[in-house]
């Protein structure tokens, strides 16, 4: 093609292609509403067990239980 021909027109490469579709994947889950009801509780149990710097033997978040030893059913 000629190089005048090609001015003002917008050419995607490839390398454009998968971060655009990355971010519209991204963008469209994230407006979905969180399905999984326990999510936030891994969220939480996880960050607890992060600054401890070990997994979690005993209850850290029930009033009832606190500190009785614990494990997790999966």
């Amino acid at each position: 093609m000629d190089d005048r021909r090609l001015r003002g027109r917008i050419r995607v490469a490839p390398a454009h292609i998968f971060p655009l579709v990355s971010i519209l994947v991204i963008g469209v889950l994230a407006a979905q509403p969180i399905r999984d009801n326990s999510l936030l509780w891994h969220i939480r149990a996880g960050s607890v067990q992060w600054s401890a710097g070990r997994v979690l033997v005993t209850d850290p978040f029930s009033a009832e239980y606190l500190g009785d030893a614990w494990r997790t059913q999966s």
